[in-house]
């Protein structure tokens, strides 16, 4: 199993290191339900999401679609302008 790139070692137990962060978001999560009554730091769930995350491309849409993509900054001015004239009308 990789994660970010990196293999994940195995554990002794035989239990990945994804393995028991799911293992510890669970525990975390019955302790938080049943002692703390406080969301719990991490969900199991939220772990399965994160270790399934591979990296994204976008030179498909570049070749395909004709997609540009631009400086974050300028796209977000836009994106922010728009959205306040739109709050406006």
């Amino acid at each position: 199993m990789k994660l970010r790139g990196l293999r994940l070692a195995r554990q002794r137990s035989g239990l990945s290191l994804g393995q028991l962060a799911e293992v510890t978001a669970a525990i975390m999560e019955f302790m938080a339900d049943h002692v703390t009554r406080t969301p719990p730091s991490a969900t199991a769930e939220a772990v399965r999401i994160a270790l399934r995350s591979t990296a994204l491309s976008t030179e498909r849409a570049q070749r395909e679609l004709g997609y540009a993509p631009r400086p974050i900054e300028s796209a977000l001015r836009e994106t922010i302008a728009y959205l306040a004239d739109a709050r406006a009308a």
